[in-house]
């Protein structure tokens, strides 16, 4: 797992390792695609598209075998595409965040609405209003 950046006592900030199988497993859970991260560092990476391919892939081919080997311990070189990770892994913990957040609103407010829904059923003639309490 990646480890975030700190100071090694120096004063100089040292870079988080980020291995294939961390990026790839954020960027899974995030929906980009290969093209998706080209577009992204167009003109920033040399060859993006096979860099990228690699990466998501967790493979790569050696040449003189012919054979895929696995890759998801590589460490990704690109201080670019680390910092790209690091927004991704931060925005991704934000949105859980939030949704946990939306998630316990949305249970107060139907349970309040429950239990308005079953004061008014003493007073409906035609049995409408029944109060579901499994809400």
């Amino acid at each position: 797992m990646a480890v975030p950046s700190c100071d090694n006592g120096k004063g100089i900030k040292a870079m988080s390792e980020v291995t294939f199988r961390d990026f790839q497993k954020l960027m899974t859970k995030r929906r980009r695609s290969v093209d998706d991260l080209v577009d992204i560092f167009r003109g920033k990476l040399d060859d993006s598209r096979s860099f990228f391919e690699r990466v998501m892939s967790c493979q790569s081919r050696n040449p003189e075998t012919g054979r895929f080997e696995d890759r998801s311990d590589v460490v990704i070189p690109y201080k670019s595409v680390i910092e790209f990770y690091l927004k991704e892994r931060h925005y991704l913990e934000d949105s859980k965040e939030t949704a946990n957040e939306s998630s316990a609103t949305l249970k107060k407010w139907l349970s309040r609405a429950a239990n308005l829904l079953g004061n008014f059923a003493q007073f409906s003639p035609y049995g409408y209003y029944t109060p579901n309490r499994t809400i």
